[in-house]
């Protein structure tokens, strides 16, 4: 029981503070993204779109949920 409590404890000590900030960021980018008018869309290295805002799928006529998950190359 103490080993658990420990490495929850190292865990939120030095990781969460790091996820935290990663989550910061990202919502500010995906808030920034959806006050523009342009489309932005995010890719991964696969090319399966991981992120897209509300103009890039009005230009392209899909809806965000259809979008995310699709690979961009098809």
């Amino acid at each position: 029981v103490v080993f658990i409590f420990f490495v929850t404890f190292m865990l939120r000590k030095f990781i969460s503070p790091e996820i935290d900030e990663n989550r910061k960021l990202k919502l500010r980018f995906e808030s920034m993204s959806e006050s523009i008018g342009d489309g932005v869309m995010t890719l991964n290295s696969d090319g399966i779109i991981i992120f897209v805002n509300s103009a890039a799928a009005r230009l392209l006529g899909y809806t965000k949920d259809e979008m995310v998950g699709a690979n961009a190359h098809e």
